[in-house]
């Protein structure tokens, strides 16, 4: 799902892949099952995303790349946002998703979607003015690499907002589930503080060390 894919069907474990594996992930059964399921999954996750693109600040003109960009939900409030005058751009790993996305965004000029590697993928220098992501940022192999990557997308006033959640022991829905889990299954070996994940970039310590490391 994001330039190196979401595994929410996993909260957490250390047998997340590589971003190649991911790739194959995310076109096999769990991009397509999130695809059937994206109305649902949206809608549950539709106010974290607003929530990210209020503190965005999202003005007409602005040219937008949404990393991770999935079904197309933020892109298309993106493209509302940034109006005629503005782009936006939704990348993302998984074909599935980006059919789903292309579809709802039919008609729309100042929205388009690329199947894209946010690690690895050239892109234009200075041509976005803002990278968004919700949940899409957590899952790279090396980080740095990728933030150093997007930077060079971004003008020199460029800016940066990524939603992604809190330390697991924050987050009561995903906690009270892996307990109730635990008591039936035998659950993975928890993922380690530099093992990426749903909740690897949790501790603000360890994203502004990364960001720095990135430039």
């Amino acid at each position: 799902m994001a330039g190196s894919a979401r595994k929410p069907l996993q909260p957490g474990g250390s047998q997340m892949a590589n971003n190649s594996e991911q790739i194959e992930i995310w076109n096999g059964d769990i991009g397509q099952r999130w695809t059937e399921e994206q109305a649902l999954l949206d809608a549950m996750l539709a106010p974290l995303g607003l929530a990210g693109l209020e503190r965005a600040d999202i003005t007409p003109g602005t040219r937008v790349l949404d990393i991770g960009c999935g079904c197309g939900d933020t892109s298309l409030a993106i493209a509302e946002q940034v109006g005629a005058d503005g782009h936006i751009t939704g990348i993302d790993i998984s074909e599935p998703m980006l059919a789903r996305a292309q579809a709802r965004a039919e008609g729309r000029k100042n929205l388009t979607f690329q199947k894209a590697d946010a690690t690895t993928h050239r892109f234009a220098p200075a041509s976005a003015d803002l990278i968004f992501s919700r949940f899409g940022v957590m899952f790279f192999d090396d980080p740095v690499a990728a933030f150093s990557n997007m930077r060079g997308a971004l003008t020199p006033e460029g800016r940066l907002c990524n939603v992604v959640w809190r330390p697991v022991r924050e987050n009561p829905w995903v906690l009270k589930s892996l307990m109730v889990a635990a008591e039936h299954v035998q659950m993975p070996q928890p993922a380690g503080p530099e093992d990426p994940g749903p909740f690897s970039f949790g501790e603000p310590e360890r994203v502004e060390r990364i960001l720095g490391a990135a430039g």
